[in-house]
């Protein structure tokens, strides 16, 4: 199976002591509910000018077929999978089918706003890679709300389920790798 590679942002407010999206997918590493394909990238900073930079570099260095980017979204109160990366009037749709990724799940829904972030920002950039290069990968951010007691095992259940249907979905055929190695 080609590499997913998934990933997860460090805290950014005073008051967080861990970020959201980093805790749920660490909480499924130590139980070992990840699909063998992953790649792990934890914590990448709350940054416009690094987070995108390094996801992207370490998409093209392991050759990823998808790249799931994690953001925790206080407000929230559910997984929600982002349709599209915006900046100013251009967005930019993942290519995945998002209503049959999400086909089971019990705390998921399909969300129209990836915030106006760093989320955003870097779901933009990563999708805008993708269609420049002709990169042979599928690009998804999931927002991830807090995790209670209440939720955690919904979310968890979820994320696997999508993380697992997400492992045996074929990358978007395209150009081969028009990046040299």
């Amino acid at each position: 199976m080609p590499p997913i590679l998934l990933t997860t942002f460090n805290p950014w407010k005073a008051h967080q002591h861990s970020n959201a999206s980093d805790d749920l997918i660490h909480d499924m590493a130590q139980r070992k509910m990840l699909p063998e394909s992953i790649v792990l990238m934890r914590q990448i900073p709350v940054s416009f000018h690094l987070a995108h930079v390094q996801v992207i570099a370490k998409m093209v260095e392991v050759r990823a077929s998808a790249v799931v980017c994690c953001g925790m979204a206080e407000p929230r109160n559910q997984l929600d999978l982002e349709l599209y990366g915006k900046r100013g009037d251009r967005q930019i749709s993942t290519s995945l089918d998002l209503e049959q990724l999400k086909q089971g799940t019990c705390l998921t829904r399909i969300s129209h706003s990836a915030g106006d972030y760093v989320c955003n920002h870097l779901y933009f950039e990563l999708l805008s890679f993708i269609h420049r290069q002709t990169w042979p990968a599928h690009g998804l951010f999931i927002h991830i709300p807090p995790i209670t007691p209440h939720n955690r095992s919904w979310l968890v259940a979820d994320m696997a389920l999508m993380l697992n249907r997400l492992a045996h979905v074929a990358p978007p055929v395209r150009s081969p790798w028009p990046l040299s190695a």
